[in-house]
């Protein structure tokens, strides 16, 4: 093991950042002796399995890196050794969320480690957890997108939330997360007692619904997911698909899509064959993302029959923010956790 000097530091790896289909780098996050996150970029080989680089750094060359304030280095595989080798650095500007909008602030070194829950308030974020207490709660939902170049479902749940606060739509904003306390790349929010909905609280639904499509918003991609029950009153969560419109249509349409994706519930991912999970693999790689209509036909008729002029249509009006809402859900998760592929929406 190298030893640190005066112009060099220990550091230890944080996170393994994998590319995926519209990412062309994949990163080690470090965190190094003076208590900077950092990020070591490479562009990884192919096929795609390969790309992700391992949580432990066993592929790293090194275990110093410079002192300085940079907080990009570059690293190049080395045929003789067949490790990754840092070739320079550099300082730049990482992606961060510009609508700053609330006072609280918490640095990401500072929450502590995530607790080994899976609560309801996580299902529809894919990099939510659950942490200790925060401003006098006993736990907290934190949020966080790390990757240097790209964290717009951050961005977008953190504009959202901006104009929903203090008026009982979803749960409470506690503040914006940081990293080295000046990139904002997460929110944290209050973790509430809820339980999924069920038809039994339609009404409560559509009451909370007509409340965010007051401040002309459409939530999106509604599921029941999309719904927390909190002493029989229901709240929004999960923002990054709404989008602000004047389009009265999507506000009615979406309404009345309520009760039928309550009375159905949220697709179930967990007996999908691995025909199907390859299958959805295969989409996501040649279209850069997989749209929630995919993982719905798979887990409710056990096929995909949606075309690819019809995928990629549905792919570029969701991320233009100006589609038709419709009965869509997320489950991403489950499908990210058995490892089968990255959503790119």
């Amino acid at each position: 093991m190298e030893a640190a000097t005066l112009d060099s530091v220990s550091f230890s790896v944080l996170d393994a950042i994998p590319n995926r289909p519209g990412r062309q780098y994949a990163y080690y996050r470090i965190l190094v002796a003076s208590s900077a996150i950092k990020y070591l970029a490479f562009l990884p080989p192919k096929p795609i399995f390969a790309a992700i680089p391992d949580v432990r750094g066993e592929r790293l060359g090194f275990t110093i890196v410079p002192r300085g304030d940079w907080n990009v280095g570059h690293l190049e595989h080395d045929t003789v050794t067949d490790r990754l080798v840092l070739q320079s650095t550099e300082k730049r500007a990482l992606q961060g969320v510009a609508d700053v909008w609330h006072l609280a602030r918490v640095d990401c070194l500072s929450l502590g480690d995530a607790l080994p829950r899976d609560e309801l308030q996580c299902a529809l974020k894919m990099n939510a957890a659950i942490y200790p207490g925060q401003f006098g709660a006993s736990q907290v939902v934190v949020n966080m997108e790390c990757y240097p170049d790209d964290i717009f479902g951050v961005i977008q749940e953190t504009r959202v939330h901006s104009q929903i606060d203090g008026h009982g739509i979803g749960p409470k904003f506690l503040g914006h997360v940081t990293e080295n306390t000046e990139r904002v790349c997460g929110y944290m929010l209050e973790s509430l007692p809820a339980r999924p909905a069920t038809i039994d609280d339609l009404q409560t639904c559509k009451s909370v619904l007509a409340k965010l499509h007051d401040r002309k918003i459409v939530y999106g991609h509604l599921s029941s997911q999309s719904f927390l029950i909190v002493d029989g009153q229901a709240l929004l969560h999960g923002f990054g698909g709404s989008f602000a419109t004047d389009h009265q249509p999507l506000f009615e349409r979406e309404m009345d899509s309520v009760e039928d994706v309550l009375r159905r519930g949220s697709p179930s991912t967990q007996h999908l064959s691995d025909e199907l999970y390859a299958g959805i693999f295969a989409i996501s790689q040649r279209d850069d993302g997989v749209h929630p209509e995919v993982i719905r036909q798979a887990a409710e008729h056990g096929k995909i029959t949606i075309t690819e002029e019809e995928h990629r249509g549905l792919l570029r009006a969701l991320r233009e923010g100006i589609r038709e809402t419709q009965r869509y859900t997320r489950p991403f998760k489950a499908i990210i956790n058995k490892g089968a592929f990255s959503s790119n929406l």
